[in-house]
């Protein structure tokens, strides 16, 4: 399964697309749409919309194929909220998280809304944007944003 357009344009919002690098809440030198720049990369900036891009798909990729493989059953909607706070948290945070832990279990939806609130601190501080983030990503997890429920999921 692939990241929707509509969870790719709300990321668009949600991560900013920088062509300079800059030092993001978390203190890592960052470029594009959140990329955090390895030791071992370098950009001529500006970087351009194509290298955006690029650096987008290489960071989507191993996120998309983890979760594939670890949540063949997921609705779209799950796998985009997902898909959002790994790309944000990082794919070995969320592995080692309680969250992570959870949705391998029984999917109790009052537990995975608090182990999904746990991620709303960036460099130790809670961040506003963060919390707000969270909580868009919990109503598309639970399809109640942007993405229409189900015929068996109407409330």
């Amino acid at each position: 399964m692939k990241v929707s357009n509509q969870m790719y344009l709300l990321l668009l919002v949600f991560e900013g697309v920088s062509y300079t690098s800059y030092t993001c809440p978390a203190g890592k030198k960052t470029i594009g749409m959140g990329h955090v720049v390895r030791d071992d990369e370098s950009f001529d900036e500006p970087v351009n919309a194509e290298t955006v891009e690029q650096l987008f798909r290489s960071d989507a990729a191993p996120i998309e194929d983890w979760l594939t493989k670890t949540f063949p059953e997921a609705k779209q909607r799950e796998f985009d909220a997902l898909f959002s706070l790994i790309y944000n948290i990082g794919l070995g945070a969320f592995q080692k998280s309680s969250l992570c832990q959870e949705l391998q279990g029984q999917r109790r939806k009052a537990y995975i809304s608090d182990y999904w609130l746990q991620h709303k601190y960036a460099g130790g501080k809670l961040l506003a944007g963060l919390v707000q983030r969270r909580c868009i990503e919990m109503l598309y997890y639970f399809g109640r944003y942007g993405i229409p429920l189900d015929d068996d999921e109407r409330l």
